[in-house]
């Protein structure tokens, strides 16, 4: 393999660094290009000037299911810098009454099920019904045979009822696919319950005790300074060019530089690629299925309280507009506990997207005084909402068919990102997995000249 060969790796999000961080590896100099002036995609944070703190965009976990992810932070060395959890135990809160949804113990089928037995926010009725889809879920083949079906639909054929929908399945499901039952693939969500409630022992929460940015910004430049490769920050790839080989030639930046490339991986969002290629351009059947892709947004709310209200690290909340909320102050391991940050995070938020702010921090500022029994002397000092229009790609019925390969009908083109065939929903560990297949295909391409 030529070594000396120019490769561009477009996009800094989680899919590029990974597959940055393998060609350099085998020892390839990489033009790795970013838009933004952060790395880290959409897994990134900003100062907030008022707190003095840098605010991630989402409250971004990740499972211990999620070993490509896993391995890039490894590869950093930041795994350092993340809480992982031994084990699955969700504090649930209902009518102000708190139970503890636990999955630990035995990785086996009986034990989750004794577990979830125990679980008094559900009947005794509805937990056999769960316990019945579960297992049916566990020895189910065939799954893609069920991606045009709904999940919703396919729940209701095996004798799921509205408890048993509100409280255990859409409680996983809403923010691990950022989506209603009704809108998600039955191939994308019994893969997503495949992969994690079945795998107990693998489900356990991951959180980053620092921002999404410093998480991986600092080391990935430390590894790019020492070796020949290049990062350029805060320009667009305008156009890509191609030649009557199938082949790449150059790409144009949006200072019009232009740079000649041997190969190149795109990994920008599905919803701004199309924007690259010529309409003639050989990829242009993957082009037009990528387009009919959908997006689903995520609300955050940030509430800085005069003092501590909870010593959780996140919780759950069902029966009411509030979702997760998570212990930003107890993450992130701030001195001061005395005072306390928490942010509401609202998967499936078309609701709450366009919503009037005043109003909702009225809201969710009532609806958390009232869960958590708070007296006046609890004073909230701050307050922050962000909005993330474009949070996730859907996991809709029959979307599984429009998702691409990542190697493409142009011979030095490759295509990563968590929309990529990965076979998971919008995660990091997605991006994490398309990155290095992304890679991997390259690398294997650079060997057959």
């Amino acid at each position: 393999m030529n070594k000396n060969k120019s490769v561009v790796v477009i996009g800094g999000g989680i899919a590029g660094l990974v597959a940055t961080q393998i060609l350099i590896e085998k020892g390839l100099k990489v033009i790795l290009i970013e838009k933004k002036i952060t790395l880290g995609g959409r897994a990134f944070s900003f100062k907030n000037s008022e707190s003095n703190e840098n605010i991630d965009n989402g409250q971004h976990i990740f499972t211990k299911n999620c070993s490509e992810y896993i391995k890039f932070l490894k590869n950093l060395e930041v795994f350092n810098q993340v809480i992982l959890e031994k084990s699955i135990n969700v504090p649930i809160y209902k009518n102000n009454k708190k139970e503890y949804l636990k999955f630990s113990g035995k990785p086996n089928a009986i034990s989750l099920f004794l577990r979830l037995l125990r679980f008094n926010h559900i009947s005794y009725i509805g937990k056999l019904r769960i316990i019945y889809a579960l297992i049916i879920i566990k020895f189910k083949k065939n799954l893609k045979d069920l991606d045009s079906t709904d999940f919703k639909t396919w729940l209701k054929k095996h004798h799921q009822t509205y408890e048993t929908n509100k409280y255990f399945w859409e409680l996983f499901l809403k923010p691990a696919l950022n989506d209603e039952l009704e809108y998600m693939s039955s191939y994308i969500a019994i893969l997503t319950i495949k992969n994690s409630i079945l795998k107990p022992q693998k489900t356990a929460f991951g959180l980053p005790k620092t921002d999404l940015s410093s998480l991986v910004e600092k080391n990935f430049n430390n590894i790019l300074r020492k070796t020949n490769s290049i990062l350029i920050k805060g320009k667009t790839v305008k156009k890509i060019s191609e030649d009557n080989n199938n082949n790449i030639m150059k790409i144009e930046l949006s200072d019009n530089t232009e740079i000649k490339v041997d190969s190149i991986i795109c990994t920008i969002p599905f919803f701004e690629i199309k924007n690259l290629f010529q309409k003639s351009s050989k990829i242009t059947p993957i082009i037009n299925n990528v387009s009919q892709l959908e997006y689903s947004p995520i609300v955050c709310i940030h509430f800085w309280f005069s003092e501590k209200i909870t010593d959780e690290l996140y919780f759950s909340v069902l029966d009411s507009p509030i979702q997760w909320v998570f212990n930003v102050s107890k993450i992130r391991e701030h001195k001061d506990q005395n005072k306390q940050h928490l942010v509401i995070s609202l998967s499936s938020a078309w609701k709450w997207i366009k919503y009037d702010r005043k109003e909702m921090i009225s809201i969710f500022s009532k609806e958390i005084y009232k869960l958590l029994q708070l007296n006046s002397r609890v004073k909230i000092k701050q307050t922050l909402i962000v909005n993330q229009p474009k949070a996730t790609f859907r996991t809709l019925p029959g979307s599984y068919k429009l998702r691409p390969k990542n190697s493409t009908p142009l011979k030095n083109l490759f295509l990563a990102g968590d929309w990529t065939d990965t076979e998971w929903p919008s995660t990091m560990e997605s991006a994490a997995k398309s990155g290095r297949k992304s890679a991997e295909d390259l690398l294997r391409y650079l060997k057959s000249l």
